[in-house]
């Protein structure tokens, strides 16, 4: 009798350390589970993180040649306006000869018509 007493006992505790296994085998395909989400999430935040980096870089770089090339209209500037202050120095004698020219042309056509 006392061996099925402990083979009951031991039957017991073998039915109680298989429930445990079977809660901690579920405990642990859901942890599976959820590492496989986070993992998944984790992707995603690290592709996102790509992207905006990428996009930084981009206008990074993009302000770095704005940058430049507002340096160079700037440094181009006083040439150009010094350029803009002779020419409209220059319209009122470029007017003044071609007025000039224009009474010699009006001058050679009179003196063919009259002749």
């Amino acid at each position: 009798m006392e061996d099925k007493a402990k083979k009951a006992m031991l039957e017991e505790e073998l039915g109680v350390l298989k429930q445990a296994e079977n809660d901690a085998s579920s405990k642990l395909t859901l942890a599976q589970e959820e590492l496989q989400i986070l993992m998944a999430d984790e992707q995603k935040e690290k592709k996102r993180v790509y992207d905006l980096s990428t996009q930084l870089n981009d206008a990074k770089e993009l302000l770095e040649k704005k940058s430049t090339e507002y340096a160079d209209i700037k440094a181009a500037l006083p040439k150009s306006q010094d350029a803009l202050r002779l020419a409209r120095e220059q319209v009122p004698l470029i007017k003044e000869e071609e007025d000039k020219l224009a009474d010699d042309v009006n001058n050679t056509l009179i003196s063919f018509i009259v002749v």
